[in-house]
């Protein structure tokens, strides 16, 4: 397995020390900020995608309900036809 040995460890100067985590505080600082951009940016994708999903679902809710009332229309319009054409034939058969 590994080799068992003393790892020596240097002692930081104060400045050291200081400049060290004055520059971890500005990577976190930097890491959170940017973790919470991609948050908001996902969130408002999520939000833009649910409000097109809705605007696409109502136009189809609103075109099936004018291709019921065309559907509804055609069923009239041909009712009115076949009494029509039976007028006619009656008519003629006269």
């Amino acid at each position: 397995m590994g080799s068992e040995g003393k790892v020596k460890v240097v002692k930081l100067t104060e400045e050291k020390a200081i400049e060290l985590g004055a520059e971890l505080i500005g990577e976190l600082t930097i890491f959170t900020i940017s973790a919470l951009l991609i948050a908001a940016e996902y969130s408002r994708q999520s939000m833009k995608s649910q409000a097109k999903e809705e605007a696409q679902n109502e136009k189809i809710s609103s075109l099936r309900s004018e291709l019921d009332t065309l559907k509804s229309q055609i069923i009239s319009q041909e009712k009115k036809l076949e009494k029509i054409q039976q007028q006619k034939a009656e008519k003629l058969s006269k």
